[in-house]
């Protein structure tokens, strides 16, 4: 189980390293994909789970 905990934080680290990068090339609207693609999609497939 520890190895997971080691495995999550490091990610976590990662992902904070990479976030202002990110931030920085997406600027403060981000992207037509994320706001504009993913949403209709994703409520598509959660309702066919429920």
């Amino acid at each position: 189980m520890s190895e997971w905990k080691d495995l999550i934080e490091e990610s976590k680290q990662r992902w904070e390293d990479n976030a202002y990068h990110w931030d920085d090339y997406m600027g403060d609207e981000s992207n037509r994909f994320d706001w504009y693609d993913i949403p209709p999609v994703a409520i598509f497939c959660f309702k066919k789970c429920i």
